[in-house]
């Protein structure tokens, strides 16, 4: 929970380092109350050897710049085990990356045995290092069994196919019992099973799902499971999953989570803007999140547009990031080479002056020396946003500007621009809309002279 405070300066209140333990809920009471609450341990628990508390967090920051740059949160936790994590956070074979997704736009229909090297090549087309092969594979409906086929050959070909052109293959699976796309994972035998059947195909990460809740069984089983795919060097998505606490820093190859109410949501329903201009500012300052960003058909787009939705990209950056929608729609897009080469991780993050929460998010993002910056209308208004980008020092660049067409289904590129003299820039953005995501690196220059950026 972030809070405002009378004199323009943040709070934000969450907890660190919950293993072994319930998740925390604030339940409102009115009159800016709250009541502590374990809403999925209502009885209590019991527990058998010493007790280590999690860190109840309040974090206090002057502006939203330092607010979301604090890592607090993470800094609670404990570093990585050096027998399982050698290299600490950047153990080598733990790849950050992007993904499309079978189970977005298709459903069940995705994880078809009969699409998966489609979606193989067209991942590769698209400059992602992963497939995310969905819900369904693990059921016979969907052709992983057909003609004697067995699913762990299927995967270890589709793996094999996949790593001759440089694509990693991660696989979906529930967490609960009783489903009909998927054997569960609530015991040691079948989590065990599971990761070693990976390991032997080739995998290279899971996603486990259905979790919905924290109860403090429900926590012990993240980090079992985080640590028995870690001996397999599998990395891990939760989704169905709780908050973040900083896992991520004990447990390095949780490479992302849910925890939000995210984009799968635009499939059925409308998310407000002001959900867009909040987030960054709350969930996502107390770590990542799979947000699934970026779609680009107009059915999808609902409130928002094509720009809007690339913007998105970069402010909900995850270090595993899916793309939501038919991966078509990138091949024939404008945009394309923007979703090839995107990062998904940073080496710095700004928050610049004018950002409101739930109303205006202007970030910038650095990556090497190349410059990613989003501006963000979330009000239902046409407003003209200035982004002061000043302190990124782009004397002797220039930049790449992308602007939504008029009816914002589509996207206008405008290359080789100099910054501006005063280092702001003042777009006109109507509700949704981002008309001013820009691209900035130095390049060097044919036969020498000043570097520049595209």
């Amino acid at each position: 929970m972030t809070l405002v405070y009378g004199d323009g300066t943040y709070g934000l209140i969450s907890e660190a380092a919950l293993y072994q333990y319930s998740g925390l809920t604030l339940r409102p009471e009115g009159e800016a109350r709250f009541r502590a609450a374990f809403e999925d341990d209502p009885r209590g628990w019991s527990h058998e050897g010493p007790l280590r508390s999690p860190w109840r967090v309040l974090l206090l920051s002057p502006d939203l710049h330092a607010l979301v740059n604090n890592d607090v949160i993470a800094a609670l936790c404990d570093p990585p085990d050096p027998v399982l994590f050698p290299e600490g956070l950047n153990a080598s074979w733990l790849k950050p990356g992007k993904a499309p997704c079978t189970w977005m736009v298709f459903g069940n229909d995705g994880a078809q045995w009969d699409r998966q090297k489609w979606f193989v090549d067209v991942a590769a087309a698209t400059g992602c290092e992963y497939l995310l092969v969905d819900a369904g594979w693990r059921s016979e409906r969907w052709g992983w069994l057909k003609d004697g086929g067995n699913v762990w050959a299927r995967a270890a070909e589709l793996c094999q196919y996949a790593a001759e052109r440089h694509v990693g293959i991660v696989l979906w699976h529930a967490y609960p019992e009783g489903r009909d796309d998927s054997p569960g994972l609530t015991t040691v035998e079948a989590r065990e099973e599971l990761f070693r059947e990976c390991q032997r195909a080739g995998v290279k990460g899971v996603k486990v799902d259905f979790f919905n809740s924290e109860s403090k069984a429900t926590i012990e089983a993240y980090e079992d499971l985080l640590r028995r795919a870690a001996r397999y060097q599998l990395h891990i998505n939760f989704h169905g999953a709780n908050k973040p606490t900083g896992e991520a820093r004990t447990w390095p190859n949780e490479i992302t989570r849910e925890g939000i109410r995210e984009q799968e949501y635009v499939l059925w329903d409308t998310l407000p803007l002001a959900h867009y201009g909040a987030l960054p500012f709350t969930r996502m300052v107390v770590g990542h999140a799979d947000f699934l960003p970026g779609y680009l058909q107009p059915r999808h787009l609902k409130n928002t547009t094509v720009l809007f939705q690339m913007a998105s990209v970069v402010v909900f950056s995850s270090p595993f990031l899916c793309w939501p929608d038919n991966p078509e729609a990138y091949l024939n897009s404008p945009l394309l080479q923007f979703v090839r080469t995107v990062p998904v991780t940073w080496d710095e993050t700004r928050i610049l002056p004018g950002s409101v929460i739930g109303e205006t998010v202007l970030m910038a993002r650095r990556h090497g020396d190349a410059w990613y910056v989003a501006a963000l209308n979330c009000r239902d208004e046409t407003r003209v946003l200035e982004l002061d980008l000043t302190a990124l020092d782009l004397a002797d660049r220039v930049m790449t500007v992308y602007h939504d067409t008029s009816q914002g289904h589509g996207a206008r590129i405008e290359s080789g621009l100099a910054p501006p003299a005063d280092g702001k820039l003042r777009p006109s953005l109507r509700p949704g809309a981002d008309s001013s995501r820009i691209s900035c690196r130095h390049e060097n220059l044919p036969g020498g002279g000043k570097p520049a950026i595209a």
